[in-house]
């Protein structure tokens, strides 16, 4: 392991707009045709060992995975393992990391051995001198996804806003936007798809205080997701991610104008006379201008 410069390197774009991101990290999915992993299950290799094998062999060949910033500077490693979690005898969560090696049967058993040696001592298996690849292998499945959400911080570098109008905006992603439409993938996002949420938010959108308000969120709210997802949308588009917007063109709950207060009698002179000490309020009719006087 040694430290490189970024600038020498394919990341050094993605180094200079991450490495003050507070977790800049991205879960990935790939659906795969695994039936020729399942039948070497027949032969006494665990499936998730197996899928570990794969992923590092497949990781090997790729020079951006033996990269990885370490506080302010980007590490190089000279070789890969995996990490895999184990469920030990006491019931709980163990960490544990697996060598990489070319020859299936030598990773094989280095996957038993080690993984046995976790779930007996209920202790963490590490190798700090390897570039460790996450596999978010389940402890009790063979095969399922999970996809990796930070609760406040996100795999973007934060924008410059107000700390206030930044936690809005993450609560509504948090709470709203990813249960409902985070599923559907990217690509396949419809506007049907945007318009059947937020009519959902209108009527069972509120999670709290529904006793007070009632089950739906406000249209002020709906149409405050809607901005959250196009701007998010408008961007993806711009990365070419995807070709259009999907959420240009939704018919959303329109805008209430602000009903005008109109002040009554003793208001009225409350204003216009104001009490002592207080000042002396000049009034100007609406639509005049204050001209100089003509010499």
């Amino acid at each position: 392991m040694r430290e490189v410069d970024p600038k020498t390197t394919n990341r050094a774009m993605s180094y200079e707009y991450y490495i003050d991101a507070p977790m800049p990290m991205v879960t990935i999915f790939k659906t795969m045709d695994v039936t020729h992993l399942v039948r070497l299950t027949k032969k006494d290799y665990s499936f998730n060992m197996l899928m570990c094998w794969c992923i590092a062999r497949a990781a090997q060949s790729v020079p951006e995975f033996y990269l990885l910033p370490v506080g302010k500077k980007l590490m190089q490693y000279d070789s890969l393992g995996v990490n895999v979690i184990v469920k030990n005898k006491r019931g709980e969560l163990s960490t544990c990391d697996i060598p990489f090696c070319g020859e299936l049967e030598e990773f094989a058993r280095t996957y038993s051995e080690l993984t046995e040696r976790c779930r007996e001592s209920c202790e963490n298996y590490e190798l700090p001198d390897r570039m460790i690849v996450g596999t978010s292998a389940l402890v009790n499945y063979d095969l399922d996804g999970v996809a990796n959400f930070y609760s406040g911080i996100f795999n973007n570098p934060k924008p410059k806003l107000r700390p206030t109008t930044q936690a809005n905006y993450e609560s509504r992603i948090r709470l709203h936007i990813v249960p409902e439409i985070g599923k559907i993938p990217l690509n396949k996002l419809t506007q049907n798809d945007l318009q059947q949420f937020y009519a959902r938010l209108k009527k069972t959108g509120r999670l709290r205080f529904t006793d007070q308000n009632g089950e739906g969120l406000s249209d002020r709210m709906v149409r405050m997701c809607h901005a959250v997802c196009r701007t998010a949308l408008e961007k993806a588009m711009q990365d070419g991610l995807i070709r259009t917007n999907p959420a240009i063109g939704c018919k959303l709950p329109p805008k209430k104008a602000r009903e005008m207060q109109v002040l009554d009698r003793e208001e009225l002179q409350r204003f216009f006379h104001p009490s002592p000490g207080r000042g002396l309020l000049r009034t100007v009719p609406a639509g005049s201008r204050h001209r100089p006087a003509a010499g």
